[in-house]
């Protein structure tokens, strides 16, 4: 039986990596229904885990330390072969560039591959903490990329680095998310959900709704903000500045199960991703578009998203840019959306964007590699 290991960095106790993991579930189970053994390495709070076993623990005083040295405590791991090795791309260290060469070394006709979330990600980091951080990056990434093969990339780009790319869009499960039950209530509601960062460009929907206030009111139009992260700080600061803004947003903090069904169950339309532009990303895969058409909801976003064609009816792209988002626009797009049901969005999102198909596409693209 074929073998393959993800390896995701990332804590997946954390409430905010609920949709990460979900992508990680969706592809393991995908490459089991092709006959694949799937195994994963994740982090679970102070705990590094191999197929759910602890193979390290991080102790609370030298957590930082244990956060740079993360790939040197996979030593129970580098023994064991797979067909695959997929990294979730994270900033590359000295360890990291280590392991990679090492197990490379022993298990030569392994194939690794790097899983780019997103490309390019220098904008996420600023300031002098951030250039030193992209620097450390820039060399470890130089000693790591010899020993792998290709990059999963959602972009246009044919190569990142001088390795191979593969077209690679975020999906999505059929059973990860239910489809909402809808329920009729007066007025608008939208719904927004995320890890909040500048470049989600959620302010653009907020100074729209202060801009276009008089609609806002006249047609009871409520937002409902799922999630936390740093651009919630300053967006804290504009609604509470307006008063009548207060009662009509929600910031629900992180929400899962039950508690996030419910929240789309009262929901009319969901908010994408809208500041993409923000740090020079022009292709938008975002999980929360698939969660969103998998729950059988309208959305608009920006950034064109080639799993979600303009002609869609459920579908509404806004401008890239800065421009504050048009209330009347939204009203508009609402209106129109009565004539697709939630099944058919849900239908479409079954069809189309499902992660056996983009496993299907991975395999097929590396065995061309492989043979040529």
């Amino acid at each position: 039986m074929k073998k393959v290991l993800f390896i995701y960095r990332i804590d997946q106790a954390d409430p905010n990596n609920q949709g990460i993991v979900l992508k990680l579930k969706g592809q393991m189970e995908a490459f089991r229904s092709l006959g694949w053994s799937a195994e994963r390495v994740i982090q679970d709070g102070s705990k590094i885990l191999c197929a759910d076993q602890v193979i390290h623990t991080m102790s609370g005083h030298s957590r930082w330390y244990d956060q740079w040295r993360w790939y040197d405590r996979l030593e129970k791991v580098t023994h064991q072969s797979y067909n695959f090795v997929i990294i979730r791309y994270g900033i590359s260290t000295a360890a990291k560039s280590r392991w990679i060469k090492k197990y490379k070394s022993l298990h030569p006709k392994v194939q690794i591959i790097w899983d780019m979330p997103t490309y390019p990600y220098t904008h996420e980091w600023s300031g002098v903490s951030g250039k030193i951080i992209l620097a450390i990056d820039r060399q470890y990434r130089s000693q790591a990329l010899p020993h792998i093969d290709a990059i999963l990339h959602s972009g246009r780009e044919e190569e990142l680095w001088g390795v191979p790319t593969i077209h690679f869009p975020n999906g999505i499960s059929a059973d990860a998310v239910p489809l909402r039950k809808a329920k009729t209530h007066q007025g608008l509601r939208l719904i927004a959900v995320g890890k909040w960062r500048h470049w989600h460009g959620l302010d653009r929907l907020v100074h729209g709704m202060i801009h276009d206030r008089e609609l806002v009111e006249s047609h009871d139009i409520h937002l409902t903000i799922i999630g936390d992260g740093p651009a919630l700080q300053d967006l804290r600061a504009v609604i509470a500045h307006h008063d009548w803004l207060q009662p009509r947003i929600k910031l629900r903090g992180s929400l899962n199960g039950p508690a996030l069904d419910r929240e789309f169950d009262q929901a009319d339309i969901a908010i994408g991703t809208l500041g993409l532009h923000r740090k020079g990303v022009t292709i938008n895969s975002s999980l929360k578009h698939r969660e969103y058409a998998m729950r059988g909801i309208p959305l608009i976003l920006s950034s064109e998203d080639s799993d979600f064609d303009t002609a869609l009816r459920f579908v509404r792209y806004v401008p890239t840019d800065d421009s504050d988002i048009r209330i009347e626009e939204l009203i508009k797009f609402y209106d129109s959306t009565g004539i697709i049901s939630g099944d058919q969005i849900r239908s479409f999102a079954v069809a189309q964007l499902s992660w056996k198909s983009r496993i299907c596409h991975i395999l097929a693209a590396l065995s061309a590699e492989g043979s040529s």
